[in-house]
């Protein structure tokens, strides 16, 4: 296969293999930041498939190019709530149920009391949110948000009279 051979897709098919790099390699570089190695906001692949739009009859302004991205983002944004509640709920109502079971190895039982618990859990957090829930024994580092605000603030000011 030579370099100059053409692949036949359409702008749909095209913007779709271009939404799946950008959030894979999102993922990818947003983890190796975590790892201490080095993460472009957009990689030479991501790049790359910008620059090869034109081939598929796609043309981009910076801007619109920056409000894709931003807007593949958005999916992992939205999909990752929705997994984290789901599988908090979960987690919740399979506690709740070893809680309660007092040892018991009934697995229908099981089955059926957190499935029962996990509905009555997801219909609080629509109801309420996630700002009343409270999971006992979580024990946090104890800086508040008004300690490190109020250290930000000075450090800013002395270092705005040094410049």
């Amino acid at each position: 296969m030579t370099g100059s051979s053409m692949v036949m897709m359409d702008r749909e098919e095209y913007e779709q293999i271009l939404r799946s790099v950008i959030v894979a390699d999102f993922l990818l570089s947003r983890n190796s930041g975590r790892k201490g190695r080095a993460a472009d906001e957009i990689s030479r692949l991501q790049q790359r498939l910008f620059d090869e739009a034109e081939r598929f009859g796609i043309t981009w302004t910076d801007g619109e190019r920056e409000r894709f991205a931003e807007d593949c983002l958005r999916e992992i944004d939205s999909f990752v709530a929705e997994e984290t509640w789901d599988e908090l709920a979960w987690w919740i109502a399979e506690r709740e149920y070893k809680r309660w079971a007092d040892g018991s190895r009934d697995t229908d039982a099981k089955d059926l009391i957190t499935h029962r618990y996990y509905h009555e859990i997801m219909e609080e957090f629509q109801r309420h949110g996630i700002s009343n829930l409270e999971i006992s024994g979580l024990k946090l580092s104890g800086i508040s948000p008004e300690t490190v605000r109020a250290a930000l603030s000075q450090f800013k000011k002395e270092t705005s009279r040094k410049t």
